[in-house]
């Protein structure tokens, strides 16, 4: 996976970097690590130079000894601090004037929800989700609210072990966890405490972020930021650092077309900027409805048509998803159910080097729904048409 490098930071952040987090528009950063969080101005050309906005400190934190965690809320524009010391506290973050502060429990990892004023947080009791000042629940999925200071909460499923990090997905419905101890990334549905499917890794891994399309999850291991299809749980690409150490953050920027990764080495530092290559996408740029007996084709499917058996050319009929884009497969599904899935030109019902087989459909209303794919098993644009079957005779 080639690097694009767009910032020279010539203005550096003091201390290790632990954590990072873009903020809404894309324009600005908020970084921190083993000192209080700092704010970037990056919307200079290529990202040069980083400009300090100012730096989130209290009287409070100043004092603290340990890791400052950050996320930069896409819901209501709140950056949410944590600290390893229990410290939790909410910025303005055009302000960047202090909401409020408390004292809540240790944390190691924080992930705010894009769509609701809510935020999770990892530690050893397991995966807590908040609301303003409320625990609303505990993954798995248990009917827990409490102050910020919960008595009585129960530890994960023993299989998974303790959480280290997570991030929301942009839908605010998923929530990525990546466990320590078995080196995995589950994906939960917060609405029902379900795991949706889980990744193995070689490595625990270190961080992880969601790009805004939904499908893409980064996940940092070691010295490698691997991109994975959610949906299949299948590596897309691989970005390993040229630096021997390990990444501890990773964030897609709002617009999902490029990736943040903090330094962590001792002394000054700051983040560093990538544009990953983005995997080929394809779209269904048609339907066509095909003359099985002669492979000629009959017409362009459109929503609204009706196909009337008793005056097409034939019964045997097929039909045919041209694409764009270069798919490594094409998905049908009628009515909602999994039809056919084709891996070889044409995209078709069924054919033997362009010899189409014959389908005759039933008499009724049906659904029709193409999905491309690419070679790394990324969904592309799908094409659905509605369509009407009748025999009528002539």
């Amino acid at each position: 996976m080639a690097k694009v490098l767009l910032n020279t930071h010539p203005q550096p952040h003091q201390g290790r970097i632990w954590s990072v987090s873009w903020s809404p528009d894309s324009t600005r950063l908020v970084v921190s690590g083993t000192s209080e969080p700092t704010v970037w101005n990056v919307s200079h050309p290529n990202y040069t130079p980083f400009d300090r906005i100012g730096t989130l400190s209290t009287q409070e934190s100043r004092v603290l000894i340990g890791q400052f965690f950050v996320d930069w809320s896409k819901h209501n524009n709140r950056i949410i601090v944590t600290h390893t010391g229990g410290l939790f506290q909410s910025w303005n973050g055009d302000s960047l004037n202090i909401i409020n502060t408390n004292q809540s429990v240790q944390t190691v990892g924080l992930a705010t929800n894009p769509i609701k004023a809510n935020f999770a947080t990892s530690a050893a009791l397991g995966t807590l989700i908040w609301g303003d000042n409320l625990l609303l629940s505990l993954l798995p999925y248990q009917t827990q609210v409490g102050y910020l200071e919960p008595r009585s909460i129960s530890a994960l499923d023993s299989d998974l072990m303790v959480p280290l990090v997570l991030d929301w997905n942009y839908d605010g419905k998923r929530l990525a966890v990546g466990y320590i101890s078995n080196n995995k990334v589950s994906i939960w549905d917060t609405d029902t405490g379900n795991i949706l499917r889980s990744i193995q890794l070689e490595n625990r891994p270190t961080d992880l972020s969601w790009n805004k399309d939904g499908k893409r999850l980064a996940v940092a291991v070691d010295n490698k930021i691997i991109i994975f299809n959610s949906d299949t749980g299948d590596p897309i690409t691989t970005y390993v650092t040229q630096k021997a150490y390990d990444i501890l953050g990773v964030d897609w920027n709002p617009t999902g077309t490029q990736l943040v990764y903090p330094n962590i080495q001792v002394g000054t530092t700051m983040p560093t900027i990538v544009t990953p290559p983005l995997p080929a996408t394809a779209s269904v740029t048609s339907l066509t409805l095909i003359n099985a007996d002669t492979d000629a084709s009959i017409q362009t499917l459109t929503s609204g048509n009706t196909l009337n058996l008793g005056s097409l050319p034939t019964r045997n009929l097929n039909i045919r998803a041209d694409a764009s884009g270069s798919p490594a497969k094409v998905v049908f599904t009628l009515n909602g159910v999994p039809f056919r899935e084709d891996t070889t030109m044409p995209f078709s019902f069924g054919d033997t080097a362009g010899n189409y087989a014959g389908w005759t459909p039933d008499v009724g209303s049906y659904t029709l729904t193409a999905t491309p794919y690419n070679a790394s098993n990324v969904p592309g644009t799908p094409l659905s048409v509605t369509f009407e079957v009748t025999d009528d005779e002539r």
